[in-house]
């Protein structure tokens, strides 16, 4: 047994020096692992790495180490022991310590803005929800209250989806049901006797005066609150960010009624110029705005950068509210999902970046949510009403006097308008097609007809133009010898060749980023930098980590349930509470149409040459923002929330603000300019995945 004992040994050990040799180990190596188990973590993180004595790639890796290619030079480092990392607890500690311990007094004022606007929003959904539900006799049971079974328990609550698929004013949605008794009848006829003006049916949710109190009360309490996150620090920082140093340049050509040229058409430059005349803008010395093409350059005074910034502020904390009531008043949405559809604009880091400074964008997004509200109050909701279809075709010719990437919903809404593929069930008549068609088409050459009355004197922007055009303009050369073209040659003119020098703009830009980083929230945009005493800031064009997982994912999701009904439909049988129903079609046809929006707002950009951005997304972003309000609302429909309905959709929307109210808070010094640690930076940099930060 002993032989036996010292042969096993011998064999173990030749086993020692095999493992050894194959790894590389030397003697010098073990005698300096042997010496490093003492070390503390402190030692191990702070002092320099080790040498691990293997020579290459592979040699390292399979001794258990850690290959560096560039230290510089290749190294192979032994490895820092795993008890030395931080837990996850930990990690949130030594995060909660940073942000504590550099706290100042701007991100201390940023923390109680916070936590106010999360209670004033969690106090509106809670009163919002419960005034809803005495209004329209569902009740919330509360704890431990006794409750008496009477005849309104075995009537199933309002379907939300029934009330969007079949809504009460809607001609092309009347249902005709034979076997009806007679209070509904008598019920379904208040109704429609109650709706008997357009113009009010277009504003109100019911006529009755308590459901537009509500309303009325969520749309102001969502516009103070994004308004007051927009001001707040507006004239900070007092220098040129990103593209101000055009639009206001185009501003003071307006006040000197110069001749400009830009690859944009001129409602949203036209609204800077006149506003900003009305509130006291000071275009700088001898009127004229100096800083084209500069940045970072500091302003003159704060008259000359303050109110246009003020008016851009303005336009974007009017998109909240008007996608509240696309949520609310179009798609009958409860109060509460509709307030989580308006709070995604409201904390979207990357609308109010756009909103607060002298940028166009806000602009087009106030105009591309006021067109999406009409489009849905005219295809959805009442395809006869003469006001919608007004009002559809003038948003629409507003918004695309704004920006050209406004087509998306045009194209969209001049599809469903004549084929009817998503959410008519009968296409308009070609003359009320015509009519809206008609209205977008007058208010675009409207504003290009008040640019030109505007526009009268030369400038060398002009040498565009051939010289008939030259020749409208007073003191240029051409002026009094040759006749000028009439209006409609001077606007086709000018916008073909907008057109082409736009798709002729083909250089390189180091923001530059692609659609698809856009969809999973990795773009960004630097639009200044600077240092203070307390620290340097940066303010980052970026979304809001929560608004891009809430929105992309209900786009998927959407998808994801679009299929499967369309498998259940060929199926022909019910199957999880889904059949092959008429509101299922129509909620069905609802989110193709939001998916439709989306994408076709981001179709152009997937092949195109130039430079394209972070804020060229915001346009299709309305549509996956409504996307989130009706699958939300979608998903306390089942049958089994019961009478629990209420709370679990309290609950649910108020962790929902919860989380947009943390990105918020968290990517605010982008947003504001506010200094920031080294330590608060590197807390932040796991979302910046495109370049570093100042």
């Amino acid at each position: 047994k002993m032989k036996g004992g010292v042969l096993w040994w011998i064999v173990g050990l030749f086993f020692v020096l095999l493992v050894v040799q194959r790894c590389g180990a030397t003697e010098e190596l073990v005698q300096r692992l042997h010496a490093d188990t003492n070390k503390t973590c402190e030692q191990w993180l702070n002092e320099s790495p080790i040498d691990c004595l293997h020579g290459t790639e592979v040699a390292c890796i399979s001794g258990g180490c850690n290959w560096v290619p560039n230290y510089p030079g290749a190294w192979c480092q032994v490895p820092v022991p795993k008890r030395c990392f931080p837990t996850s607890f930990e990690k949130l500690s030594n995060y909660v310590s940073t942000e504590v311990e550099h706290l100042k007094s701007h991100q201390s004022s940023l923390a109680y803005i916070s936590i106010l606007v999360f209670a004033t929003q969690v106090a509106l959904i809670v009163w919002s929800e419960f005034y809803h539900a005495r209004l329209t006799r569902v009740e919330a049971p509360l704890p431990l209250a006794p409750h008496k079974k009477t005849d309104s328990d075995d009537i199933p609550p309002p379907n939300v989806i029934e009330t969007i698929v079949f809504p009460a004013n809607a001609s092309s949605g009347k249902r005709k049901n034979k076997k009806r008794s007679n209070s509904n009848n008598a019920s379904s006829n208040s109704k429609s006797s109650s709706s008997t003006s357009q113009f009010s049916s277009m504003f109100t949710i019911s006529s009755n005066p308590s459901f537009f109190f509500l309303d009325l009360v969520n749309f102001v309490a969502l516009f103070l609150i994004s308004f007051g996150i927009h001001l707040w620090r507006l004239d900070y920082p007092s220098m040129l960010t990103w593209d101000e140093c055009h639009f206001g340049y185009f501003v003071s050509k307006y006040n000197a009624r110069e001749y400009l040229f830009d690859i944009h058409p001129p409602l949203a430059k036209m609204t800077f110029a006149l506003l900003g005349q009305i509130l006291g803008h000071d275009p700088g010395p001898n009127s004229v705005y100096p800083f084209k093409g500069q940045m970072n350059v500091p302003y003159h005074n704060i008259n000359q950068y303050y109110h246009l910034r003020l008016i851009a502020s303005f336009f974007g904390s009017l998109v909240p509210p008007v996608l509240y009531l696309a949520a609310r008043h179009v798609l009958s949405c409860s109060p509460s999902t509709a307030i989580v559809t308006g709070s995604l604009v409201v904390y979207d880091t990357l609308l109010l970046m756009e909103s607060r400074g002298i940028l166009t964008d806000s602009q087009l997004i106030f105009w591309n949510a006021i067109a999406i509200y009409c489009m849905l109050g005219l295809l959805w909701k009442n395809t006869d009403s003469n006001i919608w279809l007004v009002a559809t075709g003038f948003t629409m010719g507003c918004a695309f006097s704004v920006k050209f990437t406004a087509l998306a919903t045009l194209g969209l809404c001049g599809i469903e308008s004549c084929f009817g593929f998503f959410i008519v069930k009968k296409p308009l008549s070609f003359a009320r097609c015509l009519i809206a068609g008609g209205i977008g088409i007058a208010v675009f050459l409207f504003w290009w007809w008040c640019h030109f009355a505007v526009l009268i004197y030369n400038h060398s922007e002009v040498e565009w133009q051939d010289s008939y055009f030259q020749s409208s303009l007073i003191g240029n050369r051409f002026h009094g010898t040759l006749s000028p073209p009439n209006f409609f040659k001077k606007t086709y003119q000018l916008v073909t060749t907008m057109i082409r020098v736009n798709a002729e703009t083909l250089e390189p830009h180091y923001w530059t980023t692609r659609w698809h980083e856009w969809i999973l929230g990795t773009a960004r945009l630097s639009s200044a930098r600077g240092v203070v005493d307390e620290g340097r800031w940066e303010m980052i064009m970026m979304m809001n980590p929560f608004v891009t997982l809430f929105t992309t994912g209900s786009i998927l999701l959407g998808v994801g349930l679009i299929l499967f009904w369309t498998r259940i439909r060929f199926m022909g049988s019910r199957f999880l509470g889904v059949s092959n129903s008429e509101r299922e079609r129509r909620a069905v046809g609802l989110m193709l149409f939001l998916v439709a929006g989306w994408a076709l707002n981001l179709l152009p950009y997937t092949g195109v040459e130039r430079s394209t951005f972070v804020y060229h997304y915001l346009p299709g972003l309305l549509y996956a923002q409504l996307m989130v309000g009706v699958l939300m609302d979608c998903g306390f429909m089942w049958q089994g929330f019961g009478k629990a309905r209420v709370v679990m959709r309290i609950a649910a929307t108020s962790v929902t603000v919860g989380l947009l109210v943390l990105g918020w808070w968290f990517f605010a010094p982008f947003v504001y300019a506010l200094p920031l640690s080294d330590e608060q930076k590197d807390n932040r940099t796991f979302f910046l995945f495109k370049h570093g930060i100042a």
